[in-house]
């Protein structure tokens, strides 16, 4: 039997206080940037289990949901992360049981309990302040349209209406 695939846990550090009235109302990782959201990129990764946030009070008190990795192995991506889906899939990949990738200190991913650390790769982007985004959303428009011409898109729903896999 194979191992079971992880679970990415989508976290917010003390660093989305900066992203200001952008992320007053939902979790940083649900900020669309190109043509998708960090959560939808994650889940676009291959060998990943399930997805899912870990949000600061503020957000949870607000009737955002919350959710925990559970049982079994996980991975921490910080929700401030920017960067393609190759990218994450990469970073996801390369760290290892107890690992962590840093930027300037700052976790950006992690493999369960970080015991030691390495400098994150420099495509793996942390965004400080909302105007970060800007010039992020025309590289990862064009990222974003190749991942998914690629691998057949994602299935949601926009205004109601349900739209699967490939639409």
């Amino acid at each position: 039997m194979s191992a079971p695939l992880p679970t990415v846990v989508l976290f917010e550090d003390d660093g989305v206080a900066g992203l200001g009235p952008v992320v007053a109302l939902r979790p940083a990782w649900e900020v669309r940037v190109g043509a998708l959201n960090l959560r939808e990129r994650v889940g676009l990764c291959s060998r990943v289990g399930s997805v899912v946030g870990d949000c600061r009070d503020l957000v949870s008190r607000g009737a955002l949901l919350t959710a925990a990795a559970g049982d079994g192995p996980f991975l921490r991506l910080n929700a401030r992360t920017s960067a393609p889906v190759e990218v994450i899939e990469q970073a996801l990949r390369s760290v290892g049981e107890g690992e962590a990738l840093v930027r300037d200190g700052v976790v950006v991913v992690a493999h369960g309990e970080p015991r030691s650390t390495r400098e994150a790769p420099a495509e793996l982007q942390l965004v400080d302040r909302p105007w970060d985004w800007i010039p992020l959303n025309d590289e990862l428009l064009v990222a974003d349209a190749r991942t998914l011409g690629e691998r057949g898109g994602i299935a949601r729903r926009i205004h109601g209406v349900q739209f699967d896999k490939g639409s």
